[in-house]
């Protein structure tokens, strides 16, 4: 599922910007990862930041790259309720019309 791949990789991203030394050639490695899967599920917002996000690798600027961090997190987490509530409503969509189904059988049944 692209959200669970999407999830592993802001977490260890997260992880190694947490370490005292940032290796920010994984860094970036890292944040090239999420911004191909963000495209690749159309999250350009998420896309664009990971780009900004790269920039600030390239220049090691361990400021940058936390700031840029926190607008990554926030894009992403705004993208991941709005795909759950997508969900949820798929589902119910979904369980409304098999209930639609099972009546009209039970009604052609009982004719």
């Amino acid at each position: 599922m692209a959200a669970a791949a999407l999830t592993n990789q802001l977490n260890a991203l997260v992880n190694n910007m947490e370490k005292p030394n940032v290796d920010f050639d994984r860094v970036d490695s890292y944040v090239h990862q999420l911004k191909g899967s963000s495209a690749s599920v159309g999250a350009q917002k998420v896309k664009n930041t990971c780009i900004q996000f790269r920039e600030f690798c390239q220049q090691r600027s361990r400021d940058g790259c936390l700031k840029t961090l926190d607008l990554v997190r926030t894009e992403f987490y705004d993208l991941r309720s709005k795909f759950q509530a997508m969900l949820q409503i798929m589902n119910r969509k979904a369980e409304s019309t098999e209930k639609k189904k099972n009546c009209d059988a039970e009604a052609e049944g009982a004719s």
